[in-house]
């Protein structure tokens, strides 16, 4: 069992830290301080898609005509840049709401454990009903049709951490 618990580890990329904190319904600090940076990134990609048609549409405005950076704002030609900043920050949240979602996950710091039978769908490891996109290394130690635990945060449904139930 302990032999599984490294493969599971390895495959999956947490620590023996990370799933006893799991175990607790607490993210371990390593854990933490991952999912805190790749929100960030997330966020942060987000804005920079939505800023840059914006920011690019007061640059041409500003240098074609020549005026102030304060007539730019409301010029009817920047209007552009802000649907297009819109429109790109609107479809980049819907193809990363989960993973914006992990800020309710930080804030609330709560890992629930699922139980049941994995079941393996192509790069999909399907327990309850959660559903996680893997690598093959993590598909390759996980034996469909029997009872593991894993322990995720639940708005974002990211998987953290998994073990053979008992």
């Amino acid at each position: 069992m302990e032999n599984k618990l490294l493969s599971f580890s390895s495959a999956f990329h947490f620590t023996d830290a990370d799933i006893k904190a799991n175990r607790r319904g607490r993210l371990s600090r390593w854990q933490r301080g991952y999912l805190w940076r790749r929100w960030i990134i997330t966020a942060l990609g987000g804005l920079l898609l939505t800023l840059t048609p914006i920011l690019l549409a007061w640059i041409l405005i500003i240098w074609s005509t020549g005026q102030r950076f304060s007539d730019t704002l409301f010029d009817n030609r920047a209007v552009i840049g802000y649907l297009v900043g819109i429109i790109l920050g609107v479809i980049y949240s819907a193809a990363n709401f989960k993973g914006l979602l992990l800020l309710s996950d930080l804030m609330r710091s709560r890992v629930i454990p699922v139980r049941g039978k994995v079941e393996i769908w192509g790069q999909y490891l399907l327990i309850g009903q959660y559903r996680f996109v893997v690598d093959e290394e993590a598909i390759a130690v996980v034996q469909s049709g029997l009872q593991h635990r894993v322990f995720v945060l639940p708005a974002s449904s990211t998987l953290l951490s998994i073990e053979f139930a008992e």
